[in-house]
């Protein structure tokens, strides 16, 4: 709960924990034996009391991890309420940690009770206890007591999985009657700013539309503030970034003044999200299926038999061999590029009408880059679904995208239809940046680093010092 929700829920379990972790855990531990009086549950009570802050706190770190990684994302992108994601994403691969824990606190809880019993504090006379055998002479099986613990932990399978129940539909918003000629997408006056780096500007007055069925690629360097714009749209921003103004509209509606049951409503039904990284876009402690039919239970009601079946339907249209077998499988036992098919697949499961794909070809390599860009266009095209595609590579550009939109520092410096753009780009800085890279027809040809005159031109454009 503390590493989860954060906020005054993590102060005050912390400040808990703190206070708690103050006082010396044998004298504690006698003190309430005492108190409590001789008995097991009194010493089971005593070793509770003492040993619990060093679970939270454990947990609470391991959660604040999980928390970030992407499964847990593409999770908030379905819809999933936040109560939900920590059961089911997040508790399954903090219990290994817990299991782990256990079985050193094993050897702890042995200790103290032998301490407690030999002070005459433990459990009444008959029962059998380690103190009173230690006052009989010296307790030689004590250390094999308490390394029998580390040793059965390690011995428990680390691999759960919690299934997800079934559950109604959502009671959605989706306008199905919405005007066709209306853009699908439509950001206007997008700002941002970080906490983090007192109110540093991130996006500044971002402007773009995406028609449905098109591709429109959001590209730039690190840091230009197309993934801050992706994660805007998913509704998934840090808490150290804010918006300052502007407006997102999908369909007419404003996913920034929606309010957060509706907006859960609309993502992963409508508006879907293929990850950057699928080694850790899916969640290490759930199989293939129950990841990819969670989307398909929720949203639209289906039993285990039908989700099963349509999941099946989805692997084979990303053109993966024996899906029965992929679907029984872990992430760990499927290679990188499988395992970012079954992203696209869990991507496309519902029919979305927009999908963002967060840089999906990154962490492939050139072979297999090329042929997951050519499935995303192959199913984009067969669903006639609207994309956008971020990346910083302009011949991922020219492969995938009808429309591209370039930022610097947050601020859109040129935007067009893709091929008027890489064949007659209006501004210095597209220029150099299509200069500086890499030409298979020109082998030979050495590439070009972007002028120091040309970020100085830029930098003076947007007002950065």
């Amino acid at each position: 709960m503390a590493g989860w929700y954060r906020g005054w829920v993590d102060v005050v379990i912390c400040r808990l924990v703190d206070i708690w972790m103050a006082f010396p855990p044998v004298l504690l531990s006698i003190l309430l034996v005492a108190v409590l009086g001789s008995g097991v549950h009194s010493v089971i009570a005593a070793i509770v009391i003492i040993d619990w802050t060093r679970f939270c706190r454990v947990v609470r770190s391991e959660t604040m991890a999980q928390a970030q990684m992407d499964y847990v994302t593409a999770a908030r992108t379905i819809g999933f309420s936040r109560f939900r994601i920590l059961i089911s994403e997040i508790l399954p691969n903090v219990a290994p940690v817990l299991v782990a824990l256990i079985s050193l606190e094993m050897g702890i809880a042995v200790i103290v009770e032998a301490i407690l019993s030999f002070v005459g504090l433990s459990v009444f006379v008959g029962y059998p206890d380690l103190g009173r055998h230690d006052r009989a002479g010296p307790c030689h099986h004590l250390p094999g007591l308490v390394g029998a613990g580390g040793a059965a932990g390690d011995a428990v399978p680390h691999r759960p999985c919690l299934q997800p129940a079934r559950r109604r539909p959502a009671p959605g918003s989706r306008p199905d009657d919405a005007p066709m000629t209306q853009p699908l997408l439509s950001i206007s006056g997008l700002s941002a700013v970080s906490d983090r780096d007192n109110g540093a500007p991130i996006l500044r007055d971002v402007a773009l539309t995406l028609e449905r069925g098109e591709v429109r690629g959001l590209v730039g360097e690190s840091g230009a503030g197309k993934s801050t714009i992706a994660k805007a749209l998913l509704g998934i921003l840090p808490r150290t970034v804010r918006v300052t103004g502007g407006a997102i509209r999908f369909e007419g509606r404003d996913l920034l003044t929606l309010p957060q049951r509706e907006l859960r409503d609309i993502m992963g039904s409508e508006i879907s999200l293929i990850p950057q990284d699928p080694q850790t876009a899916l969640n290490p402690g759930r199989r293939i299926e129950a990841q990819l039919t969670d989307g398909l239970r929720m949203r639209r009601g289906l039993s285990a038999r039908e989700a099963h079946a349509r999941a099946l339907t989805l692997l084979e249209e990303v053109h993966i061999r024996d899906p029965e077998r992929v679907l029984r499988a872990y992430p760990h036992e499927l290679s990188g590029g499988m395992r970012q098919r079954v992203l696209i697949a869990a991507a496309f499961a519902l029919e979305p009408k927009l999908v963002v794909a967060d840089e999906p070809t990154t962490a492939l390599d050139v072979t297999v880059q090329k042929q997951i860009l050519r499935l995303i266009r192959g199913i984009q095209q067969a669903h006639g679904t609207g994309v956008i595609f971020v990346t910083h590579d302009l011949g991922v550009v020219a492969q995938i995208c009808d429309s591209v939109t370039l930022l610097y520092a947050g601020k859109v410096i040129e935007e067009g239809r893709t091929a008027d753009v890489l064949s007659d780009p209006r501004h210095d800085y597209t220029r150099a940046l299509i200069a500086a890279g890499p030409r298979y027809d020109r082998p030979g040809a050495g590439l070009e680093p972007v002028p120091q005159a040309v970020f100085e031109k830029l930098r003076a454009e947007i007002g950065i010092a």
